[in-house]
Parts: C-alpha cells; sequence; structure tokens
C-alpha cells in the first residue's frame, strides 16, 4: 500500500510540474491553457502589460507620447481643431514554438466602458485592422514616430450596430500564423478608420482597462507537428512533390513538398511491391506553405522504394533508393 501511495504521489508530481512549464508564465493573465487528446493546444490571452503592450497615437500632438486608454480609430473635433487618432496592440507569443501550426486564432475587442469622445461608437466608423511591420515601444511611441504597416491579410471592422457593440470573435488566423511563425517580426495589429474625417469613432478597451474582462482577448488553437518542418515565409503557386535528398541514402534522406493552401496531408512510403512500409505524415492539417520532412530508413533493408504524397484533390509520388 506504501507503494502504491508513493507512485501515485510521483505521477501526481510529474503532472503538476508539466501544468507550471505549460501555463506558469502567465499565471499572472487570463491565460488558459488545454492539451487536447489530438495534440493541439487551446489558449486564451488577455492583453495586459505582461502579456503585451498597447499604444495610443494622434496628430494633434505628433510628438507626445500618449496614454493608451482605448483601442479606436478616431476622427474628431477638440476645442474646434480636428485631429486622427490610431491605436496599437501586440501580444507576446513568443511561447508558442515558432513551427507550429495556427489552426484558429480569434480577437475579441469589448466597447470601452469609459469612451473619450463620449458616447462610445459613433458615425460611420468602419475600421481596417493591419498588420504592423516596424517596431515600436509603447512608452515612446508618437504619431511621428508611429510604425510602418501592410494592407496585405488586413481585416475590416464594419460600421457598429449600436454604441456600445462589442466586436467577437474575429477571426486573425493568418495574421497570427503569421507572427508565430515569423516571431521576429510579430509587431502587432494597428487599428484606422478607413476614412479618417470627423465624426467618426470606433472605441474599444485597452489593455490598461480597469474592468479586465474588457480588455482585448486573443483565442489560439495551435498544434506542433513532430517531424514537419515549415520553410518559412514561403507560400507556394502550387502543389509539388519535390525528389528526396540524398538519393540514394543511408540512413535517412529528407523530403519536400509544396502546398499553396490549408490541406490535409498524407505522405506514406511503399516498397517495390506495393506494400506500405511507413507513414511519414498522416492526414495532418497544414497551413499553406513549404515544408521538409526526415525520413528515416534504419529499420528498412536496402531497395528501391517509392514515397506517395496526397493533398486535397492532388497526388505524386517519386522512386528513392536505400542503400546499406
Amino acid at each position: 500500500m506504501i507503494y502504491k501511495k508513493f507512485i501515485f504521489i510521483l505521477v501526481i508530481y510529474f503532472l503538476s510540474v508539466s501544468a507550471f512549464h505549460l501555463i506558469g508564465k502567465y499565471h499572472h493573465n487570463e491565460l488558459n491553457a488545454q492539451v487536447r487528446p489530438d495534440s493541439t493546444y487551446h489558449i486564451f490571452i488577455r492583453l495586459d502589460s505582461l502579456s503585451g503592450a498597447c499604444a495610443y497615437v494622434e496628430d494633434f500632438w505628433p510628438n507626445v507620447n500618449l496614454p493608451a486608454y482605448s483601442f479606436e480609430g478616431v476622427a474628431w473635433t477638440s476645442g474646434g481643431y480636428f485631429y486622427i487618432g490610431r491605436s496599437l496592440l501586440k501580444y507576446d507569443l513568443s511561447f508558442i514554438p515558432g513551427d507550429a501550426l495556427v489552426i484558429n486564432a480569434k480577437l475579441s475587442l469589448y466597447h470601452n466602458p469609459t469612451p473619450d469622445p463620449p458616447g462610445g461608437h459613433y458615425g460611420a466608423d468602419s475600421c481596417r485592422l493591419l498588420k504592423v511591420t516596424s517596431n515600436w515601444n509603447e512608452y515612446t511611441v508618437t504619431w511621428n514616430n508611429q510604425p510602418t504597416t501592410t494592407s496585405a491579410s488586413q481585416i475590416t471592422l464594419p460600421k457598429d450596430t449600436s454604441s456600445t457593440q462589442d466586436y467577437l470573435n474575429i477571426d486573425v488566423t493568418n495574421l497570427v500564423s503569421q507572427m508565430v511563425n515569423n516571431p521576429y517580426t510579430n509587431f502587432g495589429l494597428m487599428i484606422k478608420l478607413i476614412t479618417e474625417s470627423p465624426y467618426r469613432n470606433l472605441d474599444f478597451a485597452a489593455g490598461h482597462c480597469p474592468d479586465t474582462t474588457k480588455r482585448p482577448r486573443l483565442e489560439i488553437t495551435y498544434s506542433v507537428v513532430v517531424g514537419i518542418k515549415p520553410v518559412i515565409g514561403v507560400i507556394p503557386k502550387d502543389y509539388e512533390l519535390y525528389q528526396n535528398c540524398p538519393n540514394p541514402f543511408n540512413p535517412s534522406t529528407k523530403i519536400k513538398f509544396d502546398i499553396p493552401k490549408n490541406s490535409n496531408v498524407i505522405l506514406k512510403v511503399y516498397d517495390i511491391m506495393g506494400r506500405e512500409v511507413k507513414t511519414i505524415v498522416d492526414n495532418e492539417y497544414l497551413h499553406a506553405g513549404s515544408y521538409e520532412v526526415n525520413f528515416d530508413g534504419t529499420d528498412i533493408s536496402s531497395g528501391v522504394y517509392f514515397y506517395r504524397f496526397i493533398a486535397g484533390d492532388y497526388s505524386a509520388a517519386k522512386r528513392m533508393s536505400m542503400i546499406k
């Protein structure tokens, strides 16, 4: 009985240590991490000063670093003077492996409970969420040194339906995938009005909002596929299966393939008689990109083999030789 209790305590200890390593870095924040049976990870992050950064810039104060009381795109007047305001936010996603496959990412923005200008969302206030392409610091950024952005993968936020509307579950999968797979270029997002003329205001709570339930919330589902290495930053135009290299090989070789859109991928090895020898990729859901996998032939004999690749409606096979 003592021995069984000892084993039970050890199991609980190791499970606790594993859980600590998974979520310990974010214990201060609303970050819930769930490991599903299919080895995917599901997390929620509320923006705050530890999980990311936010900033507000305004052309009325072009060289002043302003406090980020809200995450908004605004065009208004104050004291008879017209001004334009834009906001920035960035999540620290460094805890997600760079080769992770982001299956889904949703951003929820909540109306600002203390809006400025007063009244909340107003006017023809459609905005864009733009990917930021240069670095910025929330304590030094101003209108005149605001970071650059790109319209590629931009997201349109339609005009509000009420002054207190929350914009929930905005699909940011493509943007987050880029941020995860290229971590050194994760500079966050900017919100700006599509038409920057008065009177318009789309006003959400920022990461410093006293009501923590109103802070921007990011939900990500991702997986790490063992043995599949994406070629970062490459989005091919067509499906393609490449010749393995080296060929002939002993004992391992690399196989590269391209998928131009998100696809379920199968990659299997067969012998000269058409019998299945090994499954390298077993119907894994992969994002558009170029990938490289390592095939270890230590446990197979010398001879001629074929590897077959299936993705969507595309199928291809190539021949390779194992020489020991």
